[in-house]
């Protein structure tokens, strides 16, 4: 393998985890001012072009099916680099190394799947349970 493709691979892992931060911490973002999902995604799904839309149509059956569309395709797209992201823990021989690298992938895992189809992502945090994050953390060590 050369160090250019781990690199890459490398790359992607991370990506992966601004890809998962940033849609979960949508409502966050926007009521700070920051946006930072993809606008090429969230337009295609806002009826009004702003990125508020979301949060403030959530409880209409129309918003919320749009939300749901808009929140899917991003959590569906980040989930597109895990085959990469595993490929690179694979290469990975020192068992420190790897638990650092593997933990935030794992944890960054469970948080999409929390977040996939649901509406709290737009009105509020979407955490995963830190008796899950406990058991994800303790798992990591094995292979």
């Amino acid at each position: 393998t050369s160090m250019a493709g781990e690199i890459h691979l490398s790359d992607r892992m991370g990506l992966f985890l601004q890809k998962t931060n940033i849609i979960r911490d949508y409502l966050e973002d926007y009521v700070d001012g920051r946006a930072f999902w993809p606008q090429s995604v969230w337009k295609k799904y806002s009826k009004t072009g702003d990125l508020g839309y979301f949060a403030d149509n959530i409880n209409t059956e129309e918003g919320r099916a749009k939300s749901l569309h808009c929140l899917n395709e991003l959590v569906t797209d980040a989930l597109e680099l895990v085959p990469d992201c595993l490929s690179y823990l694979s290469k990975l021989r020192c068992a420190e190394v790897y638990r650092f690298c593997a933990i935030p992938q794992v944890m960054a895992i469970a948080t999409l799947d929390r977040c996939y189809a649901n509406p709290d992502v737009f009105t509020g945090v979407v955490k995963i349970r830190k008796g899950l994050s406990c058991r994800l953390i303790l798992g990591a060590g094995d292979r």
